[in-house]
């Protein structure tokens, strides 16, 4: 199947990805797009600061006290602390900004 085609849920006949009604069979097809507002892409984003915090912090104290002396692994827990919140915010603040596509089909 091509990249500009789907299948009609109905008779299995390629469409267009855009079609609204199905050529073959004549059924109706809803396509609603959508994407998410700024409040909602920082909450996303707070939300990956917390998860990049607790993620990068556990697993640079872990690294620390493997590879370094006890009193660095606190300096590592904390560089890696801001690293995650950086990155988890970057992260998910871009990521939260893909709406989602549905596609809805209607009976005549």
């Amino acid at each position: 199947m091509d990249q500009d085609f789907k299948k009609c849920p109905y008779c299995k006949f390629d469409i267009p990805i855009n079609a609204t009604v199905c050529a073959h069979c004549g059924n109706k097809i809803k396509i609603i797009v959508w994407e998410r507002d700024l409040f909602t892409r920082v909450v996303f984003g707070i939300g990956g600061i917390i998860k990049g915090v607790f993620s990068f912090s556990v697993m640079a104290l872990i690294l620390g006290y493997l590879f370094a002396d006890s009193g660095k692994a606190i300096d590592w827990a904390i560089n890696g602390a801001w690293t995650g919140a950086i990155l988890g915010f970057i992260v998910s603040f871009h990521e939260s900004k893909k709406g989602k596509i549905e596609t809805t089909f209607e009976d005549n």
